[in-house]
């Protein structure tokens, strides 16, 4: 009975702190996204043929490595803080080291670029380790279908906000850095800020769970654990269509994320014929998306994780439709933009506890917990999104007549406002029909089957 009360507190404890490495870690993201190709050609000198070698082998080692993550995390033995603990605890400061070479500027082009590469696939590989690690840990701390939903909702709150805190910090200490330290330096500067702020994030949330994980862990036996995850690993996806499902609208969502980016530099370029109101419109959207994750929280005292993510998937869509539609009026495409941006991070932030479940699920069905495997699937549908986004840009463009430089005729604009629609209404409409019709999972049955594996592993101990 102790054992519980201690593991009980040792749950509220890392909930306290759960989200600060989902701070951390897109603060030096939103870096990386920001200016790392603007430093390797301008500031590193990189040929632009390498640096297009670069980013096309690094983003195959990526595409090739994102559902492998979980797989390595569950079949390595578990370190001394506990199977995602211990990762936390032990890369980020081998992911600083590794990221610092990311930004380095002192060798000729060629030299700089082999460097760049080879730091930027390390810190890769690591920080995305951790990111599953991290993200692992939310079937462990929370214990129900409202603890999940409030956990994901304090992670997206937390890397919303660091994006907000971003959009006023980043230029001003770039222009600070440079002034101290000069260009080739600044850049590494403000690289080390941001992930300082991801290690002492994620050295917290690992400090704390790892509590979590050893006296979950005590008494287990790890050794029949580590024989049997490969065999129920490859039935956990075979015999498990929810997880299938998930993986369908997880894509499907980042297609749409990635294509909408990409298309605002046009709709203001042309539709609207003015950058100035750019910067704005991505701070608001921003700040809704802080809104959005924030308040997804409370949609489970209205509505399932489910049930919303449908919702909210279908008004996204329509919110895009009516961009389409009328979205020449910028009042309009703000508006219904800053909806579905709000309804998009309340939609990602309710779909990770959807994962959560099917990891209950699997071990229910398989006898192993395979989380890690399952919470790194999420890995797959970015990566699928960002191939798809390039292929999803150029129909949309070139079904709208574009040639670069041209006259922003009215047909031009009304075919840069269909791409908005084209494939991301059209992605929400396909995520929200996989959810409806192969995503059967109840809170009640999962309560269930989680009692059901509780009872197990007591007659197992016992």
């Amino acid at each position: 009975m102790s054992g519980n009360n201690n593991l009980d507190l040792y749950r509220k404890k890392a909930r306290r702190v759960f989200g600060l490495g989902d701070f951390g870690f897109p603060s030096m993201t939103n870096v990386e996204s920001q200016f790392w190709t603007f430093f390797m050609t301008d500031v590193a000198m990189v040929p632009l043929g390498l640096m297009a070698i670069i980013q096309t082998i690094t983003g195959a080692i990526e595409l090739v490595m994102s559902p492998l993550y979980g797989v390595v995390i569950s079949a390595v033995k578990p370190g001394r803080w506990g199977r995602y603990s211990t990762w936390m605890l032990v890369c980020p400061p081998f992911i600083v080291i590794a990221y610092l070479f990311q930004w380095f500027a002192f060798g000729n082009g060629t030299v700089n670029g082999v460097v760049i590469a080879v730091g930027y696939t390390i810190s890769h590989f690591l920080w995305n380790a951790i990111w599953v690690a991290n993200v692992s840990l939310l079937p462990i701390l929370a214990t129900n279908a409202e603890e999940r939903v409030k956990l994901s909702s304090k992670r997206f709150t937390f890397n919303y906000a660091a994006r907000v805190l971003a959009s006023f910090y980043l230029v001003p200490m770039l222009g600070f850095f440079t002034a101290a330290a000069g260009l080739n330096l600044a850049y590494p500067l403000i690289a080390l800020f941001a992930s300082m702020l991801m290690l002492i994030g994620y050295t917290i949330v690992g400090k704390y769970a790892s509590k979590v994980e050893l006296t979950m862990s005590a008494g287990q036996q790890e050794g029949q654990e580590k024989r049997k995850i490969w065999g129920p690993m490859l039935k956990a996806f075979v015999g498990n269509p929810h997880l299938i499902a998930l993986i369908v609208v997880d894509a499907a969502r980042n297609v749409g994320s990635f294509v909408l980016a990409s298309f605002n530099m046009y709709y203001f370029t042309y539709v609207v014929g003015s950058m100035a109101f750019f910067s704005t419109n991505m701070l608001i959207g921003t700040v809704c998306g802080l809104l959005g994750a924030y308040l997804a929280r409370f949609t489970i005292k209205f509505m399932t994780n489910r049930t919303a993510c449908i919702v909210f998937a279908l008004i996204s869509a329509g919110s895009l439709a009516v961009i389409m539609f009328f979205g020449e009026s910028l009042a309009i495409y703000v508006v219904f933009n800053s909806l579905y941006q709000a309804l998009t991070a309340a939609f990602q932030a309710l779909l990770v506890p959807l994962y959560s479940e099917t990891c209950t699920f699997a071990e229910w069905k398989t006898g192993a917990d395979n989380s890690g495997v399952i919470m790194g699937m999420q890995q797959l549908g970015v990566k699928l999104g960002a191939i798809f986004k390039g292929v999803a840009v150029s129909i949309s463009l070139s079904a709208a007549g574009y040639v670069a430089g041209m006259e922003a005729t009215p047909a031009l604009k009304a075919g840069i406002l269909r791409g908005y629609f084209l494939f991301p209404g059209t992605a929400f409409i396909i995520g929200g029909l996989a959810l409806l019709l192969f995503y059967k999972l109840t809170p009640a049955r999962v309560e269930e089957m989680q009692k059901e594996i509780e009872a197990r592993k007591q007659s197992a101990a016992n």
